[in-house]
């Protein structure tokens, strides 16, 4: 070890030693050295110094540099480095370095956003001066202070270099964004919960909804904002493009309403403006209204619900919530036009009536002062006090009224038309009164106070006047004059007057209008000199006094001028019968229909304007002869009422007729009473009782009116004397010829022989009175003889009949007499030219449907009925023909009726609708079969039908045997039994045909058809023949066609050919005579038929009904 390192020793010093021996040489690629502030820089050294090198600078604070070559830029500037060999001093190179500034660029924000056209600027710190660029000016510019200005959307990049070292630079990204316009155009600042508004938004890119606070408001992404609960939240509207782009707004919501109530009175005056105030229901609900008037003439509502009042009226102000239009109010305000008068008024305003009323605007304390302020229209209110300045009512239209305590005792002067003055006292000197001409001036509720001399209401040259529901007591002079009237209506009426001199004075200008009126009615006026005078002039005008009481007068109750036309009916005078001393110039006619008592007259509920207040009876007779006529004539009060609604009554049609235009015509003997009444108000009437005398007669009636007398058989004929007077005169009968018919004392008729007899009935106290009754006994009736049952279907008295007509219009009462045979002799012939097509509703077009199992099938055809009904038409001129083209245009039409029948029947003619062989519409059983349903069934399935005419202007019975005779014929012709006619009521309970089941003569039509049943079906060869000697009343079908006034007898022949042989026979049928034939006779005389019809037809109730009509006849 030891002797290594004495090696190594010896090695270094021969290596110094060469050293020292070698030529030291010494480089650097370097001549020269730029560095930055702060940098170090190694100085590479190419040397053989083993010894190496030194360092050393010319200036350290520029550059340092330490023993490994290693130098330290310090600041800015030059120096040299000199490297110097160790080994050799004298061996060294020298090296410039260049100090360069060391420059520092950064930015915190390389990524930078602008809008197209605004600026931003760059963020960059630096210790140099820099410049800018950009890479895209189109993008992006930027100018020396480094503000970026965008230009279109799109990026670009922004380079920042260093002054001092351009190799020193930043880049910041640019990118520039369009320019996002977005603003809220439209929405609702306040919702009602529950209530759903939207958001209006313009913009050019999309964006977002947002609520603050969803539980008061939501908000969907199409705007659409719904209030949730009361409050208030934010709606933010943000750019999704841009979120720095949003619109923020505030939206209210309110609680719905559920009521509004106005808060003010229903009076308003003209002088208020300002909004109507409303109470919300709940109180924070939503406070908006809408205001509508019914009247903007009247008061209007500007946008904000200010209202404004323009004049006086009544006006309807409706308020709506916006919040929910179906809450909505409505209150009629009556604007008023008001001045108040408050004696000693100290306060600024004054409360009257919920209006408040503002000192020296609507509101004074004296009269005087307010009259300024009165316009057309005005009502001055006068409050309590005492009023004793006299003043004049100069403008047109105003009303002068008082408060309980307004007391006037001074002169009111009326200078102005159209002038009111009410609910006033007036005391000590109160008057009125005026000097000019003035129209249409109203006092009504003015009361005076007692113990006044003078005169109180002092009226000239007035044009309208209405003086009402005053009380006027006690003036030593007159209540009410009314001097030189020109025109108008002049009214005074329900005055309470008395104690005064003149009570009502009203006279006339030298001129006045020709349609002026004079209305005095319901004063009460006693105890002064004069009533009430009314007077007119030259022309006559409508003028009257009624209803009044004037008593207790010391001269004139009424008067009036010579030749006048003043109407003073209907009053209570206080006397009956009138003292004609206590009228001035007033005729007796002028005076009619006086009440007795003050108590009697006509209250204003009673007594309509329309309807007269009473009928008088000018000229009444008590008794008229039978031949004789006579005119009655009635007044009708007032005079000027204008009626056609008066007729005549008479209590017994039999004994009386009487016209509408009070002609009288007697019909027989007895007592009558007439009344002349209102037909619209029938308590309102007058009548007068005639007694009716007529020469003497006597009037049969027989027990037995079939011609079916034979020996052996006996029957009553009842005499009765006429007129009424005689009734109970003794009679005596007397046989033509005992040994065919006797008959006793009591009218016992006993039939012997064969032949011809007349029974006379005389008075035993005057012989010449006397009536006959003539027929025929036989031998023996066989009804399988033609003849013989032709026979027995006479009668030998035709009944009069009385019966109501029913139709849907209207009815009518009817009377005939039954024809001399229950046989019609006559043909009926079939009108086909209106038969109607095939058509809907009307004529289906089929046959009649098969019967059902265990019904007789008649006929090949399924005719089981003939179905009869009445039309129930009374209107004249609804016979066959008019219903045939009712059903005839509407089946052309195409009308669906659902209604048809077979043949119309009317006392002319028959005209037939549908095939006898066809079904129709009728009888209201639907598609019921023979046998089937609560009725008979098949009547529209299996029935011919036909109406029968009841027409006013037609002869109803010889319908009846019209419709008799063809039903019959049809029931032979296809084979059905007799007992196959039935009813519409047999079908459906409908009562039809009802006039004649409520006439009760369903028995008398059933013998019709069955005696011309029987001749069809046995007698069809036969041809019958039917001769009336007595045309004018009888004709040759067997019809009376002519009532006559006094009893007679007719005859007529029938003759019958069966296979050429001809019988004949003549026959006597009594006609009782109109004029003493009545309901009493008639009813005993057909009981038989009545209690038939009772049994099998009518019900209870329309049996009472039938007897209720018999009698009213009997009355």
């Amino acid at each position: 070890m030891k002797n290594k390192g004495i090696l190594s020793l010896l090695i270094g010093i021969f290596l110094v030693f060469l050293a020292g021996c070698q030529e030291i040489t010494l480089a650097s690629e370097l001549s020269s050295i730029t560095i930055k502030e702060g940098e170090t820089l190694e100085i590479p050294i190419d040397t053989n110094d083993g010894k190496f090198v030194s360092f050393s600078s010319s200036n350290e604070d520029i550059v340092t540099i330490d023993e490994e070559g290693i130098l330290t830029g310090e600041s800015v500037g030059t120096a040299i480095i000199t490297v110097t060999s160790i080994s050799n001093p004298d061996v060294f190179i020298t090296i410039g370095v260049t100090v360069n500034k060391l420059v520092t660029l950064t930015t915190t924000n390389p990524d930078l956003q602008v809008t197209v056209g605004l600026t931003a600027s760059l963020l960059y710190e630096t210790n140099d001066p820099v410049t800018f660029s950009s890479s895209d000016p189109s993008i992006a510019t930027v100018n020396d202070e480094g503000v970026v200005t965008g230009v279109t959307e799109g990026s670009a990049t922004i380079t920042i270099t260093s002054v001092t070292d351009n190799t020193v630079s930043i880049t910041v990204t640019v990118h520039v964004r369009k320019v996002i316009e977005l603003s809220i155009t439209n929405y609702q600042s306040e919702l009602v919960i529950g209530d759903v508004g939207q958001i209006m938004v313009s913009s050019n890119d999309q964006y977002t909804f947002t609520s603050s606070n969803e539980a008061i408001l939501t908000v969907n992404e199409n705007g659409f904002v719904t209030g949730v609960a009361a409050g208030e939240a934010n709606i933010i509207v943000r750019s999704t493009y841009d979120d720095s782009v949003s619109q923020t707004i505030s939206i209210k919501v309110y609680p719905s309403p559920t009521d509004l109530t106005i808060d003010l009175g229903d009076q308003i005056n003209v002088t208020f403006s300002g909004v109507i105030p409303v109470i919300l229901t709940p109180i924070d609900a939503y406070p908006y209204l809408q205001y509508e008037s019914s009247d903007t003439s009247i008061l209007s509502f500007d946008n904000e619900g200010i209202a404004t009042v323009h004049k006086a009226g009544t006006v309807t102000v409706t308020i709506i919530s916006e919040g929910d239009v179906s809450i909505v109010i409505n209150q009629t305000f009556t604007i008023v036009n008001y001045i108040l008068v408050v004696p000693g008024l100290i306060e600024s305003s004054y409360l009257y009536n919920a209006m408040t009323f503002t000192k020296d605007i609507d509101v004074f304390d004296t009269v005087e002062d307010a009259l300024p302020h009165v316009s057309e229209g005005t009502t001055l209110i006068l409050a309590e006090g005492s009023y004793t300045t006299d003043f004049t009512l100069a403008e047109n239209g105003v009303t002068l009224t008082g408060l309980p305590g307004a007391v006037i005792e001074s002169i009111v002067t009326v200078a102005a038309h159209n002038i009111s003055i009410l609910d006033l006292v007036f005391d000590r000197n109160g008057q009125i009164m005026n000097s000019d001409p003035i129209e249409n001036l109203t006092i009504q509720g003015v009361q005076t106070g007692p113990a006044k001399s003078g005169s109180f209401m002092t009226l000239t040259l007035v044009d309208g006047l209405t003086i009402t529901n005053n009380v006027i007591e006690y003036f030593s002079g007159h209540a009410i004059s009314v001097t030189n009237y020109r025109g108008g209506i002049i009214e005074i009426s329900k005055n309470q007057i008395n104690r005064v001199y003149q009570g009502i004075i009203i006279t006339p200008d030298t001129t006045y209008e020709s349609t002026t009126e004079i209305k005095v009615e319901r004063n009460v006026l006693y105890e002064m000199v004069d009533g009430i005078v009314i007077e007119t002039g030259s022309v006559d005008i409508h003028a009257y006094a009624r209803f009044n009481s004037v008593t207790d007068v010391s001269r004139y109750l009424a008067g009036s001028n010579l030749d006048n036309s003043v109407e003073f009916t209907l009053n209570h005078w206080g006397m009956d019968p009138l003292d004609m001393a206590y009228f001035n110039n007033i005729e007796p006619k002028m005076l009619l229909g006086h009440y007795v008592s003050e108590t009697d007259i006509l209250t204003e509920t009673e007594y309509i304007k329309t309807l007269p207040a009473k009928i008088i009876v000018e000229n009444p007779i008590t008794e008229i002869m039978m031949g004789d006529t006579y005119t009655i004539n009635y007044l009708v009060l007032p005079f000027d009422l204008v009626t056609t609604s008066i007729r005549w009554i008479t209590s017994n049609p039999d004994v009386m007729l009487i016209t509408r235009e009070g002609l009288l015509t007697p019909i027989r003997s007895g007592e009558v009473t007439l009344t002349v009444r209102s037909t619209i108000d029938t308590s309102i009437n007058t009548s007068i009782t005639i007694t009716v005398t007529t020469t003497p007669g006597i009037e049969l009636t027989p027990s037995v009116i079939e011609n079916i007398h034979t020996p052996s058989t006996t029957f009553t004929l009842e005499a009765t004397p006429f007129p009424a007077s005689i009734s109970d005169a003794e009679v005596n009968f007397v046989s033509s010829d005992p040994l065919v018919a006797s008959v006793d004392p009591y009218g016992i008729i006993t039939n012997h022989t064969p032949g011809i007899v007349t029974i006379t009935a005389s008075l035993v106290d005057d012989p010449d009175v006397q009536a006959e009754y003539t027929f025929e006994v036989y031998s023996s009736l066989d009804e399988n003889s033609l003849l013989d049952l032709l026979t027995m279907n006479m009668v030998t008295y035709t009944t009069p009949h009385h019966w109501t007509a029913v139709g849907v219009g209207f009815n009518y009462d009817d009377f005939k007499y039954e024809s001399v045979s229950r046989f019609y002799f006559d043909e009926i012939v079939v009108n086909q030219s209106k038969i109607v097509p095939v058509s809907t509703g009307i004529r289906p077009g089929e046959g009649f449907d098969p019967h059902p199992e265990g019904i007789t099938q008649y006929n090949p055809y399924n005719v089981y009925w003939v179905v009869v009904h009445d039309t129930a038409n009374t209107n004249p001129g609804a016979g066959a023909l008019a219903h045939a083209n009712y059903l005839y245009s509407n089946a052309m039409a195409g009308t669906e009726l659902w209604v048809s029948w077979h043949f119309t029947m009317d006392d002319k003619e028959v005209y037939q609708h549908l095939p006898e062989i066809e079904r129709g519409y009728h009888a209201g059983d639907g598609s019921t079969l023979p046998g089937q349903g609560t009725y008979a069934g098949g009547g529209n399935r299996n029935g011919i039908g036909i109406e029968m005419g009841v027409n006013q202007d037609a002869d109803v019975y010889r319908i009846w045997q019209r419709t008799a005779k063809l039903a019959n014929q049809l029931l032979v012709k296809y084979n059905l039994p007799s007992d196959h006619m039935k009813y519409h009521v047999d079908f459906s309970g409908k009562n039809c045909p009802q006039t004649l089941r409520n006439a009760g003569l369903i028995p008398l039509f059933e013998k019709m058809a069955d005696v011309e049943y029987k001749v069809a079906q046995d007698f069809s060869d036969a041809t019958i023949t039917f001769v009336s000697d007595h045309p004018e009343y009888l004709d040759n079908t067997g019809r009376i066609i002519k009532m006559p006034d006094h009893s007679m007898t007719v005859s007529f022949t029938v003759s019958v050919m069966i296979e050429g042989i001809t019988t004949t026979r003549t026959f006597y049928s009594y006609l009782p005579g109109t004029i003493r034939w009545n309901w009493y006779h008639w009813k005993k005389l057909s009981k038989y038929v009545i209690k038939t019809s009772i049994k099998r037809n009518i019900s209870k109730w329309n049996w009472q009904r039938f007897h209720f009509k018999c009698k009213i006849h009997l009355v």
